[in-house]
């Protein structure tokens, strides 16, 4: 009895994905594209405080300047595989220096509702000129297109 309870689980740990995967599927590049509200959820270990909900912009996975910015794009990189876009960028302005790593994931299919899922991350390094103080924060996104 042991060993069919054993070679049954064994079967089933082998065997397909779980339905809720299989109905999740993969996006391009170009479903990371329009109008977004973000949420913004700091992990613990972040000193750089809490973030508001936003409205983003985003095209291709690269997130969009809102108003006057003093932002370049460092890098910005698709993986197919993962269906994940990283942007780099550097910011500077008269108050503070900031790098950013944003990093979008696409779901086509997650919610017959409400259509596609993007989630993600954003590292978020930024250092005060005037006074140098420093501040480290990693958020989890969340985003939902308007």
């Amino acid at each position: 009895m042991k060993k069919i309870i054993l070679i049954s689980l064994l079967l089933f740990s082998c065997g397909e994905e779980p339905l809720k995967e299989k109905l999740i599927s993969c996006g391009s590049q170009e479903d990371q594209t329009g109008v977004y509200l973000i949420s913004l959820s700091q992990r613990d270990n972040g000193t750089c405080g809490a973030m508001p909900l936003m409205r983003i912009e985003l095209k291709n996975g690269e997130i969009q300047p809102i108003g006057e910015t003093s932002c370049d794009v460092a890098r910005t990189y698709w993986e197919a595989k993962t269906c994940t876009t990283e942007s780099d960028f550097e910011c500077m302005d008269d108050l503070f220096y900031m790098t950013l790593k944003w990093k979008f994931k696409t779901y086509v299919g997650f919610n017959v509702e409400f259509g596609d899922r993007i989630v993600g991350t954003l590292d978020l390094d930024m250092e005060d000129l005037n006074t140098e103080e420093r501040c480290f924060s990693v958020y989890d996104l969340n985003l939902r297109e308007i």
